[in-house]
Order: structure tokens, then C-alpha cells, then sequence
């Protein structure tokens, strides 16, 4: 009956200690992951848990990777890299880098597609940082940087 009874508490202290790891996924989603800049006057800022992820989409021996940052007040900002495999700075709207802001509605909203401006890629693994700055068609987003679990 000991043995059953030891058996139980260290299998619910096992559940409890696994539960409380830092985790991370496939997508790129850290606890330490962030995207902060500034949106025409708006301090657009994802430093809650969760809210930013780097997600792989490969398609046709092409890689598309998507740093996607969710505010609390449901805008949003999506930066895609189609085959980076080095740092440095990249135009964006070339075809090697694009960027939508999401006014409102986060990823479910219209996203406004950047018409010029650019990021820097300062790491790209394990995480994927960089600054950024680009304009849309009536946003000027700016002072922009982030840092995402590079995906799997």
C-alpha cells in the first residue's frame, strides 16, 4: 500500500514540475519573445507572453518565415522572409521581404501592405532578431525591433 501510495505522489509531482517548464514549439513562440515599435503616434508593443511567434511555412523548395506580433489591443504586424539564410539589411517589398500592419481585427483584419522601408536581421539563429521600420498607406511604423524563437 506504500508502495502505491509513493507511486501517486511522485506522479503528481512529476505532472506538476513538467507543467512548470519554460516550453517552447514548432512555431518559433518563446516566453522571452517580443516585438516593440512605434505606429504613427501608437506604442505598438507584444511583450505578453505568447503574442509573438516566428512560424516556418515552406512551399514548393521555397522557405517563408513569418515573425508575427499580436498586441493587447488587436494589432497587429506580420514580416515575412522568403529564403534569408544570412543577417543584413533587406528592402522591404523586394519579394525577399514583406510587411503588413494590421490596424484592427489582429491577423483576422485587413492587413496593409507595406510600401517601402526595410529590416535588419542581426541573428537568425536560435532566435531570429532584428530592427525594422516601414510605411503603409497612411501608418508610418518605426523604431521597430523584435526577437523570436527561430522555428524548427
Amino acid at each position: 500500500m506504500r508502495v502505491i501510495i509513493t507511486l501517486c505522489i511522485l506522479t503528481v509531482l512529476s505532472i506538476s514540475f513538467h507543467s512548470c517548464s519554460k516550453s517552447s514549439n514548432n512555431t518559433g513562440t518563446t516566453d522571452s519573445a517580443y516585438m516593440v515599435c512605434t505606429v504613427s503616434a501608437y506604442a505598438f508593443n507584444t511583450v505578453k507572453p505568447g503574442s509573438t511567434s516566428a512560424v516556418l511555412l515552406p512551399s514548393g523548395g521555397i522557405e517563408y518565415v513569418n515573425i508575427n506580433g499580436l498586441d493587447s489591443n488587436g494589432k497587429a504586424i506580420q514580416i515575412t522572409l522568403t529564403n534569408v539564410t544570412t543577417g543584413g539589411n533587406y528592402a522591404i517589398g523586394t519579394g525577399i521581404v514583406t510587411a503588413y500592419y494590421y490596424p484592427t481585427g489582429g491577423f483576422l483584419g485587413t492587413g496593409i501592405p507595406a510600401n517601402g522601408g526595410s529590416i535588419n536581421i542581426t541573428s537568425l539563429s536560435p532566435d531570429i532578431k532584428g530592427t525594422f521600420n516601414f510605411t503603409t498607406a497612411g501608418y508610418t511604423v518605426a523604431n521597430g525591433s523584435f526577437s523570436v524563437k527561430a522555428p524548427n
